[in-house]
């Protein structure tokens, strides 16, 4: 198992509260970034994945 992996996210549109910004194609992993409208938007972020025990 990879120890840590960089993923990249580009800004997409924004909603009614949110910004959304999608995990670009080809990284192995997919999804959506929903960022709240009135809190500043991170250059970069870390994302810790847990697995339930």
């Amino acid at each position: 198992m990879e120890k840590k992996k960089e993923i990249t996210a580009t800004f997409d549109q924004d909603s009614k509260r949110y910004h959304r910004y999608l995990i670009d194609e080809g990284q192995g992993v997919v999804g959506t970034i929903y960022i709240p409208k009135g809190k500043e938007i991170p250059k970069e972020m870390i994302i810790k994945l847990k697995v339930k025990e």
